[in-house]
C-alpha cells in the first residue's frame, strides 16, 4: 500500500499544473498594427473593411489591451460595439471619427457588432464583423499569461460594419495623441478562475487507492 501511495505522490509532482485560460502577453507600449475586417463566419473581407483607416494603434498598459482606429463616414455608424461594449469616440473631424475599444485578446479575431444607415440610398442594416489584427511583428505576442477574459457574443446572425457611439471614460485608455494629459483608466475585464488541477490529481489518487483497496479485499476474501 505504501508503494502505491508513493507512486501517486510522484505522479502529482511530475504532472505540470497549468491554468486553462490563457491570453497573449504583450509588453506595455503603443504599436501600429495592420488589420482586416472580416465577415462573421468566413475569412472574406467585410464591406466595413473599406470604412476604416489602417494601421490601427494598439495600446497596452498594465496588461490591458486597447485598440484605437479611425472610421470613415462616421454619420453612417449608428451603433459600434466590440465584445458587447460600445466603443469610445475620442475625436471627430469631417466625416471621420477616432474610436477606442478594449479587447480581451488581440491575437485572435475580435468580434464586433455594427448598425449602418445610409439615408440617401435607404440602406439600413446590422452586422456582426471580426477584426483580425496582425501582431506577428510584436515581441511577446506569441507568449501567454494565465489571465483570460470572457466575451459576450452579440445577439445577431448578420455580418459587416458599424458606427461610433460613446461610452464611459473608464472603458478606454487614451493614447499620447488623443490624451488630455490625465492618467489613463481602463475598466477591469472579467477573469476566470484557474482550473483546480491539484484537486483533480488528488481525486485521481484517491480513486486509484480505492481501486487498490477493493482488489485487495477481494483477494483476501477468496
Amino acid at each position: 500500500m505504501k508503494r502505491w501511495i508513493t507512486v501517486m505522490l510522484l505522479l502529482m509532482l511530475i504532472v505540470p499544473v497549468a491554468p486553462i485560460g490563457v491570453k497573449a502577453a504583450i509588453p506595455d507600449g503603443e504599436y501600429d498594427v495592420d488589420f482586416n475586417v472580416l465577415k462573421e463566419s468566413s475569412d472574406e473581407l467585410s464591406m466595413a473593411n473599406d470604412q476604416v483607416k489602417k494601421p490601427a494603434k494598439l495600446i497596452v498598459r498594465d496588461g490591458k489591451i486597447v485598440i484605437e482606429l479611425t472610421i470613415t463616414g462616421r454619420d453612417m455608424w449608428k451603433t459600434f460595439e466590440v465584445e458587447g461594449k460600445p466603443v469610445q469616440t475620442i475625436k471627430e473631424s469631417g466625416d471621420e471619427a477616432v474610436v477606442q475599444f478594449e479587447v480581451s485578446d488581440v491575437t485572435k479575431p475580435v468580434e464586433a457588432f455594427i448598425h449602418v444607415v445610409v439615408e440617401n440610398i435607404n440602406y439600413d442594416n446590422k452586422y456582426t464583423i471580426r477584426f483580425d489584427f496582425d501582431t506577428s511583428n510584436i515581441e511577446g505576442a506569441g507568449q501567454v499569461t494565465s489571465t483570460s477574459s470572457e466575451t459576450k457574443k452579440p445577439n445577431t446572425n448578420e455580418t459587416a460594419q458599424s458606427p461610433a457611439t460613446s461610452t464611459s471614460a473608464s472603458d478606454v485608455v487614451t493614447s499620447a495623441e488623443a490624451s488630455d494629459g490625465s492618467a489613463p483608466v481602463v475598466k477591469n475585464p472579467k477573469t476566470s478562475d484557474e482550473a483546480p488541477i491539484v484537486g483533480l490529481l488528488a481525486a485521481l489518487s484517491l480513486s486509484a487507492y480505492g481501486l487498490y483497496y477493493a482488489r485487495r479485499r477481494e483477494t483476501e476474501a477468496s
